[in-house]
């Protein structure tokens, strides 16, 4: 019950009754003789004053109510627009969850179809629910959910590329379909997969062109990967572990911290490649081409090097234990001319004798050689935690004369049955990858 009209009505009558009093009492002797008796006062002043003080009291008790009822209607408008304001806050809360409904059922559609078309048996349609995925993930905000439909191309690389009727359909280069995803995913729009993770564990991939490739931290562990062409790609991080690199094109590629522990390297192209901090443990490098890699603070222990193009590779601070490079035995020149028919064999016998610039394979830099300038780029694009650690490590390498003294971990611990070995596995290996040997 509202009873603010009541005390309003009650105050406003009082103040009425107590004015006319006053006035009469004022104005009339007859009326001040009776009121003043009323009241307990003697004196007509003494009466005035009392009703002035009544009249007074009540104009206070007027005004505190209407401030009491403006305050209470400020309340009310407040609580009105306050109640508007959460209907439209629940209008729209409701709204956007409907949208975000409809959007992620929009959302799953588009997934389904996309992977519907990934199994057809039409390479157009395939290629097509592939572009399907990654403009869904081209349309969501947020970049790790964005990891799914990655997984789910890399996935179909694998899956289509590991097929026993593929490989020996395309056995040396990728099939149109194969080599146009890679291309679209890895160089033309690899922005929308940065720093996401790339597995394509065991794919094959021989005669891929990934030039200029980002393929930062993959992981590529067993693929294979002959004779393909990764020049000026991004690699810092990749995993290759026991992947099938015979003759690929690694041209100042970006391998830093690379794993590449047992992988099969023979006559790999590694001129100018940036392999800082990468692990070779164990590598097969036999014929390999590293004339001015950069190899400071990398892990070769037991690689194989024979036969390998090592002019001016900067080995700073890299741990050679057990690395091979010269045949010790006595049919070492028969080794030679079987690597030079064998390993890279188109070129190998041009680089190691009629290429008037190649100087002795023994001037790779093993200690100084280093400008300032030359250890900044080395450290560029290293993870930061790194970055302080190999530019301790090579600082001392900085402004000293360059060394071309061989480290005693160079050993020529290997026998021709060995090297007889290394170039069938080498002649297999292309002949599986459809290379025909001159």
């Amino acid at each position: 019950m509202n009873l603010f009209p009541i005390f309003q009505y009650g105050l406003v009558g009082t103040f009425v009754v107590l004015l006319g009093t006053f006035l009469l009492v004022m104005l009339s002797e007859s009326v001040e003789g009776y009121a003043s008796p009323l009241f307990g006062l003697d004196a007509k002043n003494d009466t005035l004053t009392f009703l002035g003080i009544g009249l007074g009291g009540v104009l206070l008790a007027l005004q505190a109510l209407m401030s009491y009822r403006r305050a209470k209607a400020l309340e009310d408008t407040a609580n009105t627009q306050a109640a508007a304001a959460k209907a439209q806050a629940d209008a729209t809360r409701e709204q956007a969850k409907a949208n975000h409904n409809t959007e992620q059922g929009q959302r799953q559609e588009r997934l389904k179809n996309a992977i519907e078309h990934l199994g057809h048996a039409s390479d157009s349609v395939r290629l097509g629910g592939a572009y399907e995925l990654f403009h869904l993930a081209d349309d969501t905000e947020e970049l790790q959910q964005r990891q799914p439909m990655l997984d789910i191309l890399c996935v179909h690389l694998r899956q289509t590329t590991g097929k026993d009727e593929y490989r020996k359909k395309h056995p040396s280069k990728p099939s149109e379909e194969i080599q146009s995803l890679l291309t679209f995913l890895f160089v033309q729009e690899h922005e929308v997969f940065k720093g996401l993770r790339i597995n394509l564990q065991g794919s094959h991939l021989n005669g891929a062109d990934l030039t200029q490739a980002r393929l930062e931290k993959a992981d590529l562990t067993g693929a294979y990967l002959r004779g393909a062409n990764f020049s000026w790609a991004w690699m810092q991080e990749a995993v290759l572990a026991k992947a099938h690199l015979q003759s690929p094109d690694f041209r100042e590629a970006r391998l830093q911290l690379a794993r590449l522990d047992w992988t099969k390297m023979q006559g790999t192209n590694l001129h100018g490649t940036w392999m800082q901090g990468a692990s070779l443990v164990q590598a097969e490098l036999q014929g390999a081409y590293l004339s001015g890699a950069r190899l400071q603070l990398a892990n070769l222990g037991s690689a194989r090097l024979q036969a390998a193009s090592l002019d001016q590779v900067q080995f700073q601070e890299a741990s050679l234990d057990g690395a091979t490079w010269s045949a010790t035995d006595s049919n070492a020149s028969s080794f030679e001319d079987r690597m030079r028919r064998g390993i890279w064999r188109v070129n190998l016998y041009r680089r190691l004798q009629d290429d008037p610039y190649q100087r002795d394979p023994y001037e790779a830099i093993f200690a100084g050689g280093l400008k300032q300038e030359d250890l900044d780029s080395l450290v560029e694009g290293l993870p930061d935690e790194r970055v302080k650690e190999f530019r301790g490590k090579l600082k001392p390498h900085v402004g000293k004369p360059a060394s071309h003294e061989l480290p005693g971990g160079f050993t020529g611990a290997y026998t021709a049955q060995e090297a007889e070995q290394w170039i069938a596995e080498y002649d297999e290996a292309m002949s599986e990858a459809g290379s025909v040997a001159p």
